[in-house]
């Protein structure tokens, strides 16, 4: 059956009735765009949605950041906890929130105030992502052999003058390859990788918060951020996680 056919489970968590009945309205019409059939659930509750989330999964869930029982980062670090496949999707007009619930990995922020524009936007991104069935690869030529890698599984590659290390986050040590850093980069730019100094490329998707001076990746490592290109990666950052990002 073709993705076009499956009817989409959509999950709305927002404590204002008014707020639920203009996204549940909205997302209506934007999927019926893009010709796609749904059953979106609306919650006013966190306990509710939590309740749901035992009995069944949901392919997108819109989470409001402020709530008063437990905030929507909160709980999508919950929901993320039990189900790491999670798609989710903050809504909010705090956009100085934006960073704090990056750490989140969400598939999209989406402004309350411009809501049917954010979502126009994202809606692509999204569609694109829930009908992935095939891993994304990449076939590296290294000398006489052929590496065969999960470009998800790669966390970042170090720079080590004319060879390259390739850090995956399924083997305790990286891989070493004879390509440049800038041939890696053109090649990586489409899956989100970010260029964050001259001797990192950094997977996004890895990436847990964003310093000045250094980046803090998942599991714990830190790795040095160039100043120049600080607000370029900022923004190249902002920008993927807004699905403004051509995959």
């Amino acid at each position: 059956m073709r993705r076009e056919e499956i009817n989409l489970r959509i999950a709305v968590c927002d404590d204002e009735e008014a707020a639920l009945t203009i996204v549940y309205g909205a997302l209506e019409g934007v999927l019926a765009a893009y010709g796609k059939k749904s059953t979106i659930e609306r919650f006013k509750d966190v306990d509710l949605l939590k309740m749901a989330l035992n009995e069944q999964s949901y392919d997108l869930i819109f989470l409001d950041i402020e709530m008063p029982k437990m905030n929507g980062i909160e709980l999508a670090k919950a929901i993320k906890e039990r189900d790491n496949s999670a798609r989710i999707v903050f809504v909010s007009n705090r956009q100085d929130l934006v960073f704090e619930a990056l750490h989140i990995h969400p598939d999209g922020f989406i402004r309350k105030n411009h809501f049917i524009e954010d979502l126009t936007k994202l809606m692509p991104h999204l569609i694109q992502s829930l009908g992935k069935t095939e891993q994304q690869t990449i076939v590296i030529e290294d000398g006489q052999q052929l590496l065969r890698l999960n470009v998800m599984e790669i966390t970042y590659i170090e720079g080590q003058g004319k060879k390259q290390l390739i850090h995956l986050s399924t083997a305790d040590e990286p891989i070493e390859v004879r390509q440049s850093m800038k041939s890696f980069e053109e090649r990586l730019n489409q899956y989100g990788f970010l260029r964050i100094h001259k001797g990192y490329l950094v997977n996004y998707h890895m990436i847990f918060e964003i310093g000045s001076e250094e980046v803090k990746l998942n599991d714990g490592e830190v790795l040095l951020i160039s100043r120049r290109r600080l607000k370029e990666v900022q923004s190249a950052y902002l920008g993927l996680v807004h699905g403004e990002v051509n995959r």
